[in-house]
């Protein structure tokens, strides 16, 4: 990283800490006005639907994963071709 970068860097960091944290805490507008802890159903289906929302991209990547994981694990213990023949049982020739 060049120094003309790393200053860039530094002054966009310096800026994001001085803006105020309720900023960064404001959300949506709709979820700030309607979903603040009202106990009706509607609230209740937004909480389920995030909760969705937010599960299918993990489930996704877990998935993946112990798909990768699996297929990984499963070749190493693959058997050895019968056509190969191991180093240390081919004789050498003149020696009996």
């Amino acid at each position: 990283m060049s120094r003309r970068e790393r200053v860039v860097v530094g002054v966009l960091t310096a800026i994001g800490a001085l803006v105020p944290m309720d900023v960064f805490a404001q959300g949506c507008a709709m979820c700030a006005t309607y979903l603040n802890g009202a106990k009706d159903p509607l609230t209740n289906g937004f909480k389920w639907s995030i909760l969705l929302l937010l599960s299918v991209p993990y489930a996704l990547f877990v998935s993946i994963g112990a798909w990768l994981g699996i297929a990984y694990w499963r070749s190493r213990r693959a058997p050895e071709p019968s056509h190969v023949v191991p180093f240390s049982t081919v004789e050498k020739e003149g020696v009996q």
